[in-house]
Order: C-alpha cells, then sequence, then structure tokens
C-alpha cells in the first residue's frame, strides 16, 4: 500500500500547487519558473554531488535528451501552466486543472510520430472524445468566447499538457538509463540553465530584483511541497505501483483541485463542465492503459553460464549476454521476460555485483512465476525477449549475504506487483 498513498500525496500536493502560484501573479511566469527550479537545484546539489560518477558516464544522447526534456516540460510547460492559473479572473483553477489530464493524448501523438507506432483506433477515438469533452468543459455552451482572456488561458493550460505529454516519452526513456535521483536533479539544473539563459533574452520578463520576501518564501513552499518534493514523492510511489493503478490514483490531483476552487475560491462549474470533465477523466484513463506500452525498453538476449550464486541464495538467475549498445543504468528492474510464447515475471540485475567484489558488468534474471526454463533456452540456442517495466533500486553493496537476500524479498515483492503475470 505504501505506493498508492505516495502517489495520493504526490497528486493532492500537485493539486494544492495551484493555490501556492495564484499568490505570484505579479511576477511574470518565466521568472517564477527559474526561480523555483533555481531553489530546486539548491536543494539537490547533494544528490548531484553523490552522482557525479555517473554524471560523467553520460553520453552526448542522454545529454540531448535531457535538455531537450528539460526545455519542454521544466521551463516550456510549467510557463504555460502557471500563466494560465495566473489568468484567475478569465479560467477558474479547477478547468487549467482538468485540461492538464489531456497528457496522455499528446503521449500518444508522440509516440505515434517518434517512435514510429502504428495508430490504433481505439486511442484515436479516446483522443478525440478527450479533445471534445475538454472543449465543452471549457466553452459550455459550445461556443468559443473570446471575451477577457478565457480562450487564452484555456489555449496556456493545453499547451502545458502538450508540452508535458510530450516529455513524457523522453523523460521515460531517460528513467530506463539512469536513476531517478539524478534525474530529477540534472533536469531542474538544466531547467534553471535554460530559463536563466531566456531571461536574459527576454527583458520583460527580468523582475528577479522585485521578488518580495514574501513571494521568496511562497517560491520557496513551492520547491519544497508541490514542486521537487512531490516529483521525488511520485516518482517512488510509481517503483512501487503499477501504471494501470497510478493512472487512476493521479485522478486526485483534478479532483482536489475542484473542490479547492469550490469551497476556498467559491468557483462553480456547471453541469455541463462536470459531466464533460468526468467524461475527459475517463477517456484519459483509456488511453494512458494503452500508452504504457509504448514506453517501455525492450530488447533480446542469450543465456550464458553463470557462477551460480543465485542457486546458493535461494534466487536462481538466468544469465544473459550484455547486448551491445544497450543504454540503461546500472541497477535493478522489474522486468516481463519472454521465451517460446510465454511470458514470466522477472526481477533483473543489470551491472557490477559488488557484494561478491565482481566489478564486471553481469545482466542476470531471476524467474519469479515459474522454475521450468527449456532446455534450449538453457543452452542459449533460444532467444530471450526482456521488456523493462520499472526501475527499483541502484545496485547496492550489502556486509552480508543475509542483507542481499532480504533485499532479494523484497524486489522480488515489487516485481510482483508491477509485472503482470
Amino acid at each position: 500500500m505504501v505506493g498508492p498513498i505516495l502517489i495520493i500525496i504526490a497528486a493532492i500536493l500537485w493539486a494544492v500547487d495551484g493555490l501556492l502560484r495564484r499568490n505570484l501573479y505579479s511576477l511574470p511566469p518565466l521568472t517564477i519558473v527559474t526561480l523555483e527550479h533555481l531553489i530546486g537545484t539548491i536543494l539537490l546539489l547533494p544528490t548531484l554531488w553523490f552522482s557525479k560518477d555517473r554524471i560523467k558516464q553520460i553520453t552526448s544522447q542522454e545529454w540531448s535528451v535531457l535538455g531537450f526534456t528539460a526545455l519542454l516540460s521544466g521551463l516550456i510547460g510549467t510557463v504555460l501552466f502557471t500563466a494560465a492559473l495566473l489568468q484567475v479572473h478569465y479560467l477558474p483553477m479547477s478547468i487549467v486543472f482538468l485540461l492538464q489530464k489531456l497528457q496522455p493524448v499528446f503521449v500518444f501523438a508522440t509516440a505515434v510520430v517518434v517512435l514510429k507506432e502504428h495508430i490504433k483506433p481505439s486511442q484515436l477515438i479516446w483522443s478525440t472524445v478527450a479533445l471534445v469533452a475538454g472543449f465543452f468543459m471549457t466553452f459550455p455552451t459550445g461556443t468559443i468566447s473570446l471575451a477577457g482572456n478565457t480562450t487564452l488561458a484555456a489555449l496556456m493550460a493545453l499547451g502545458a499538457a502538450a508540452a508535458w505529454g510530450t516529455s513524457t516519452v523522453f523523460s521515460r526513456w531517460l528513467l530506463l538509463r539512469l536513476p531517478a535521483n539524478t534525474t530529477t536533479a540534472l533536469r531542474f539544473a538544466a531547467t534553471t540553465l535554460i530559463g536563466g539563459a531566456a531571461i536574459l533574452l527576454f527583458p520583460s520578463q527580468q523582475a528577479i530584483a522585485q521578488v518580495t520576501q514574501k513571494q521568496l518564501i511562497d517560491l520557496i513552499a513551492i520547491a519544497i511541497s508541490t514542486g521537487m518534493v512531490a516529483l521525488v514523492i511520485y516518482y517512488q510511489g510509481l517503483k512501487r505501483t503499477n501504471a494501470s493503478t497510478a493512472t487512476v490514483l493521479e485522478l486526485f490531483f483534478p479532483t482536489v483541485a475542484v473542490i479547492i476552487d469550490s469551497y476556498i475560491y467559491k468557483t462553480s462549474l456547471s453541469p455541463v463542465q462536470y459531466m464533460a470533465g468526468l467524461i475527459l477523466l475517463f477517456a484519459a484513463w483509456k488511453i494512458a492503459q494503452q500508452n504504457q506500452q509504448l514506453l517501455k525498453l525492450q530488447f533480446a538476449s542469450h543465456q550464458v553460464k553463470g557462477d551460480g550464486r543465485g542457486t546458493h541464495l535461494g534466487y536462481p538467475t538466468l544469465n544473459l549476454v550484455v547486448p551491445q549498445g544497450i543504454s540503461l543504468a546500472h541497477g535493478i528492474y522489474a522486468a516481463k521476460i519472454s521465451f517460446e510464447n510465454s511470458s514470466y515475471q522477472g526481477a533483473l540485475h543489470f551491472g557490477p555485483v559488488p557484494t561478491f567484489a565482481k566489478t564486471a558488468t553481469t545482466l542476470e534474471v531471476y524467474l519469479l512465476n515459474t522454475t521450468v526454463v527449456p532446455q534450449k533456452v538453457l543452452t542459449g540456442k533460444l532467444p530471450i525477449q526482456v521488456e523493462i517495466v520499472a526501475r527499483l533500486r541502484e545496485v547496492i553493496k550489502f556486509d552480508s549475504k543475509t542483507k542481499l537476500v532480504a533485499q532479494i524479498s523484497k524486489d522480488v515483492k515489487a516485481v510482483k506487483s508491477l509485472v503482470p503475470k
């Protein structure tokens, strides 16, 4: 239950985030986002220091994806979201948060364009339903309102959803190659640098000298609660929760936002908007379920002879050939293992084995729900398909075999909750 609880906490924090950002209405959105990420980067300096050895190994491709993700998700998405929230006189906060749940539509679109995925009719249908619902939620009469900045605020919220949804594919790519804490720290640092450069290019966004003590306190509060800390809590929860469950639990985010709007700001939605909001959330959930398949790392390998350590520990493993060119962070993963048209839950180790003073990189997997492995697999004559589902933890050196076995038991329990049988 720890994983789902952490996701709910993160979702509630994200909903409260709107309250804090609306107190910063006098500052330009770019200034708010840059200072927020600067504070987060300062708090994450210890993480950057302890990750310095892994950071030195980051490839140019990983740096490029990290920079693009920081630009799209950390800067553009957050700036548009903040700008939409600052349009308090034109669009209720709850609608901004509900429109943000259109992210799965853009995950699907990005996967089609970037990953060359084939369009599934069901995804196209539910994406259309979600977009239409989002329109009627914003304009319940069916007529686009040009009064005030209603349309502009809605487009900003939609732009934020597009930026965050699109970056999800690239963030997932990074998280399967770099440790989650390192990825988070580097993303905050990169967003700070990009935001600082943007402030220099756009003088109209320069208001750092005008930040009051109260606003600085609000910015620090965002960083240590609804911003950086909420993201870390969410990642820890996601490690322990299967994707489809996490998607449902994230609906606490817009639900709490609607409650806040109703009780604190006395803003109520019309029956049409409530109905459209429910339809949007359901459609987004359906799309998100199908999107999970687009965000997984897959590769093939073969069995090779190992040292037999797993058998002595009570967890016999298949020792696999490390595929050439694999870009995966050293760590322990939940994986789906397939051979001979059957799939199995697997706890996968990739990296050295420091507990036994083995410095060479090894790739081995323990199969949870079978003890019968075909001879063709054991002799390396039959390929083994590996699908990475989630990263569980770093490779750790244990003081004793007892502590190692205890941790493996925890890893196996996590795999059971993350990988379908």
